[in-house]
């Protein structure tokens, strides 16, 4: 993986942790989106790209032609979430649901 992807997604994942956010959720080219207490808020945040998500998709195990794949990720800080990742119109997006390993 690159330095790139992993500092960015180490990143995504912490403020989702700082933020208490049920989900991430990552658009291609757009920045990303907290649901923060049912409401979506978007993350001072530079977009993601297309060599984002391809690090994604290695990183989750899709292969390239996966349309719509299922998965996980542990952040390097052990956050952990589900992961979705799909295409809409033919760009890549991702949502990341986190899983709270403290009961609520």
């Amino acid at each position: 993986m690159s330095d790139s992807f992993s500092e960015t997604m180490e990143s995504l994942c912490k403020a989702a942790q700082a933020y208490e956010a049920s989900d991430l959720l990552l658009h291609e080219d757009r920045p990303p989106l907290l649901r923060i207490s049912g409401k979506l808020r978007v993350l001072e945040s530079a977009p993601v790209n297309g060599a984002f998500f391809d690090a994604l998709r290695r990183a989750c195990g899709a292969t390239e032609e996966a349309k719509d794949y299922d998965s996980s990720f542990t952040s390097g800080e052990g956050i952990r979430f589900r992961v979705n990742l799909l295409r809409q119109i033919g760009r890549h997006a991702a949502g990341l649901s986190r899983i709270r390993s403290d009961i609520p």
